[in-house]
């Protein structure tokens, strides 16, 4: 089971299971836990990856970054941006962090 947006951020792995696309995640744990799918393609943050190996067995397939692009017609707040989000990002992780382990 997995997300068309999972399935083709992997497809240099040429993974021959049969997929059942779900894009709605909040179910995929779920149905591996009943049982009713064996494998899953899931994306998780780092601090929820050790959570998931309390229930499975889980493989890392791909570490990503996540950015922000902004069109070049914006250039001229590059810097104001790139300092506002510089300062939330200690917030922001905390945020993250906090909620992985709820």
């Amino acid at each position: 089971m997995s997300s068309i947006g999972d399935v083709e951020i992997l497809n240099e792995f040429d993974i021959k299971a049969e997929i059942m696309h779900n894009e709605d995640l909040s179910h995929t744990l779920t149905m591996l836990k009943k049982g009713r799918v064996d494998y899953a393609l899931y994306p998780a943050l780092n601090n929820d990856i050790n959570t998931y190996k309390k229930d499975f067995s889980v493989v890392v397939l791909r570490q990503m970054a996540v950015n922000t692009i902004i069109h070049k017609k914006h250039a001229p707040l590059v810097d104001e941006l790139s300092n506002a989000i510089h300062a939330r990002l200690p917030e922001l992780t905390q945020q993250i962090n906090q909620h992985g382990t709820d």
